[in-house]
């Protein structure tokens, strides 16, 4: 296979060292966990929360099964946005467990382009 031809997704999914593909696995998981945790809320408290449910699970699908290094920088920002938002509504620090899974599958997606590129060079 000719590497230059290799897309990123390929490249993560086929070639990519297990170690990275597990984290990216463990991100996703985690991911999926505070969607499950916001879908109980939104059924008990705020039916509005199905919106950040489907934000979250949206762009969480797009990192983990599409590798979309798009969707890791969006769910960033989102959960910035969020946190700033349930911290001014609420009175209290909240949103923070999105901004760590977040901020963890951008750390893994940049990690990955790196290594992307390396392999594609040599």
């Amino acid at each position: 296979m000719n590497k230059t031809a290799l897309s990123f997704r390929t490249y993560v999914n086929e070639v990519a060292e297990p170690k990275l593909k597990k984290d990216i696995r463990s991100v996703a998981i985690f991911g999926y966990v505070l969607v499950g945790i916001n879908l109980i809320l939104a059924v008990f408290f705020d039916i509005f929360i199905l919106i950040d449910v489907a934000l979250i699970g949206g762009l969480t699908f797009g990192f983990h099964f599409g590798k979309s290094r798009v969707c890791s920088v969006l769910l960033f920002i989102y959960s910035i946005y969020n946190c700033i938002y349930m911290t001014l509504e609420t009175g209290s620090f909240s949103g923070y467990l999105i901004i760590i899974m977040a901020f963890g599958a951008l750390k893994e997606f940049f990690n990955a382009n790196k290594e992307y590129k390396a392999y594609i060079k040599n």
